[in-house]
């Protein structure tokens, strides 16, 4: 897989997610795409809250942006669907009363 440095391209952003948990998940599902990508914190950083707390920018290569943006508007999309699914179907039908 080309680094960043193998290629003469810019650095843009593609997203902004609320913590490094959402970022990191979606470095991973970009690198299954074969996608180079970076997290950067952003904000008020280490003096006012732990850095994983705070918005996080998900850089890639300028030549990648497109099917990157892309794969996250895919991934996020899905997440979304997924939200209110339980992991055990059988769940479904249960009265929480």
């Amino acid at each position: 897989m080309p680094n960043f440095n193998e290629i003469d391209a810019s650095i843009v952003e593609i997203a902004r997610v609320s913590n490094q948990m959402e970022a990191e998940l979606l470095q991973q599902v970009l690198a299954e795409e074969g996608i180079v990508s970076m997290v950067k914190p952003s904000g008020a950083g280490h003096g006012f809250a732990s850095p994983a707390l705070v918005e996080h920018a998900l850089l890639v290569r300028s030549d990648q942006a497109p099917l990157a943006r892309e794969v996250v508007d895919a991934f996020s999309a899905e997440e979304d669907d997924d939200t209110f699914a339980t992991a055990d179907p059988t769940l479904d039908d249960v009265d929480p009363a």
